[in-house]
């Protein structure tokens, strides 16, 4: 197994029509065979740009990095498949593109299919697949070529709750078996639950690197703890409403929030909350005690997509789908967040969600009514 190093790293982007800009600057950091790390950051910090760079689909303008030749890359998800092939012709083409050999090839095939859940599908042309199944199939080659190095970037939410545990599992698997996790997400949820280290970028250089719980803290601290004055930073949560009002296990779900802005904001970040409604705390970090029950509310909670929007003065209405619950009867409260980019929320409204037979608790509404 090899590690991974990037030593100095910068990276400028200039195209002739703006003042050359440096997404990446002076960064340096080695990850050993058998880690896993989560690179967090806001918006614009550099953690694409990077995990491209590792990958080698940037070149860095200076600095070195040294990777393992076995690399698979969750990026742009069936970015490099060809839609006139069928599924069958793309899995082979991929694999052997992955490093593996004709034997090697014939003994995963079926395992990759079933894997992805595209059995009866792989004789047509990837042109006729949706975007989830292009998604569920470049996933599933990713994690079945035994990389040395794999990367991925926001996109561990593809299918439903049950694929994103598979996925989960099998990049688990891989890290125990010696591979290296590079994994860029907002999800601060699911950084917790995927890697044992952070790397905290801001503008461009590492602001903290460290065991997971205690840098991920100190992010949350910055983007969350900012002292919230909610609903003072031009935009209102009005109302919430689910779609529908119940559901059973694994099914989904449509949230849809009516929103006020009274000036126009931009690159505000838009997710859904997912915790226990009773007893439930808002701080995440998880615990190494819990429950199989309390893993598939966090798992909710850590796949559910950041949408970001730029909204204009006004009223509008956001709607956003959560894939499933997968969790046995119960009562789930979700709350609409709207953030900045730095994922500092600026208001969030609560609403509670019966899961299976459970029923919806009594609750209070608070109304102010201004008098004279």
């Amino acid at each position: 197994m090899t590690s991974v190093v990037v030593d100095r790293v910068a990276k400028v982007f200039a195209d002739g029509t703006a003042a050359p800009h440096a997404a990446l600057d002076d960064v340096t950091f080695s990850v050993s065979p058998g880690e896993a790390v989560s690179l967090v950051g806001p918006n614009g910090a550099g953690k694409s740009t990077l995990l491209r760079v590792v990958a080698g689909i940037l070149t860095p303008t200076r600095g070195m990095v040294h990777r393992p030749a076995r690399c698979a890359s969750l990026i742009e998800l069936g970015g490099a498949f060809q839609t006139d092939l069928t599924g069958a012709e793309n899995l082979d083409l991929s694999l052997a593109m992955g490093g593996l050999g004709r034997r090697e090839r014939a003994a995963v095939r079926h395992e990759v299919v079933e894997f992805a859940g595209l059995d009866g599908a792989m004789d047509r042309q990837l042109k006729h697949f949706s975007s989830g199944m292009v998604a569920r199939l470049a996933a599933a080659v990713a994690v079945h070529t035994a990389p040395d190095l794999l990367l991925v970037d926001e996109v561990l939410a593809v299918g439903d709750a049950s694929f994103q545990r598979q996925i989960l599992d099998a990049v688990g698997r891989l890290v125990a078996d010696g591979a290296v996790l590079l994994l860029v997400t907002h999800s601060l949820d699911l950084a917790a639950v995927a890697t044992n280290r952070t790397i905290w970028l801001a503008d461009g250089r590492v602001e903290a690197d460290g065991p997971a719980d205690e840098v991920l803290a100190k992010y949350e601290h910055v983007v969350s703890g900012w002292g919230r004055d909610l609903g003072h930073h031009g935009v209102r949560i009005e109302q919430v409403r689910l779609e529908p009002t119940a559901v059973e296990p694994g099914d989904p779900l449509r949230v849809v929030a009516d929103v006020v802005c009274d000036r126009p904001l931009e690159d505000l970040q838009v997710r859904v909350d997912v915790r226990p409604a009773v007893g439930s705390d808002h701080q995440w970090m998880r615990a190494a005690d819990e429950s199989a029950e309390e893993r598939q509310v966090n798992m909710v909670a850590a796949t559910t997509p950041v949408r970001g929007v730029g909204l204009s003065e006004g009223r509008h209405r956001l709607e956003l789908v959560v894939p499933s619950f997968p969790v046995s009867s119960s009562v789930l409260e979700l709350s609409v967040v709207v953030a900045d980019h730095h994922h500092r929320p600026l208001d969030e409204l609560p609403v509670e969600l019966a899961v299976g037979r459970a029923g919806q608790r009594p609750h209070y509404h608070l109304v102010a009514t201004e008098l004279g």
